[in-house]
């Protein structure tokens, strides 16, 4: 048996050789702006957005975003992730919440996306409630003290 030592490999990002499946770059974004809405039936922009410039066509983007609120009264609330303006990902009853009482909801998922470019691409999430109510990201009073980095946006570029 012959054993291969090595220090490092690193992919010639010139000749686009890589080793498929490992990870080219990682950029995450965070969002701590107090931010609320109380309008049904419209889809909001929520939480940070980011930008990732592919090195090759075949590269996979895999995003991952977590962010905590507030919400009351909202009955469904729906979410939906965007590359530049194209909906990639979409859940119509992402959180239900049909109390009066502001309770803590979570915004976590991981979407692996195939945006086939070498030019920038913007990521973003929107949510929209179905009925009257409330959302609060980011916030600060009584109820809810502001955190740093209340929401935080991570993509990485992953080899093809």
């Amino acid at each position: 048996m012959t054993t291969l030592y090595v220090d490092n490999i690193a992919p010639n990002l010139q000749s686009r050789v890589s080793v498929p499946g490992h990870v080219i770059q990682v950029v995450q974004h965070t969002f701590n702006t107090p931010t609320e809405t109380n309008t049904p039936d419209v889809w909001h922009n929520w939480g940070p957005s980011g930008a990732i410039t592919p090195t090759s066509t075949d590269s996979k983007i895999l995003v991952t975003y977590s962010g905590g609120g507030l919400a009351a009264s909202c009955n469904s609330i729906g979410l939906k992730l965007l590359r530049d303006s194209t909906t990639v990902m979409a859940r119509d009853r992402h959180i239900y919440h049909n109390d009066s009482a502001y309770a803590g909801v979570n915004w976590v998922f991981s979407y692996l996306d195939s945006p086939s470019t070498t030019s920038a691409v913007t990521y973003k999430v929107q949510i929209n409630m179905q009925e009257a109510g409330s959302i609060r990201i980011a916030g600060s009073d009584s109820e809810y003290l502001i955190n740093q980095d209340a929401a935080v946006m991570i993509l990485m570029e992953i080899a093809g």
